[in-house]
């Protein structure tokens, strides 16, 4: 399998509900603390204002590349505490 094979598989994982609300808070905390809008950190990371907010609203249906992108934008190391699966 390449990458390119992988990628739309990725776009369609999802994580638990009690890790997708505890990026979700860490996500909004983190915007906070830069004192950066939603719409600014779309700017930064390409995606729509709308898109940070579901994201934020812990949203289930936004792809998980997006939310990993927002978090690696915001500094965010969203591997920490995550286990090896191999």
């Amino acid at each position: 399998m390449t990458s390119k094979d992988a990628a739309p598989i990725l776009k369609y994982m999802y994580v638990s509900a009690n890790n997708l609300d505890a990026l979700a808070s860490l996500i909004r905390s983190r915007r906070k603390a830069l004192d950066l809008t939603q719409e600014d950190v779309g700017d930064l990371c390409g995606v729509q204002r709308q898109t940070i907010g579901r994201l934020e609203a812990a949203d289930p249906t936004v792809a998980l590349g997006t939310a990993m992108a927002v978090a690696d934008t915001l500094g965010i190391d969203v591997t920490r505490g995550m286990g090896s699966t191999g």
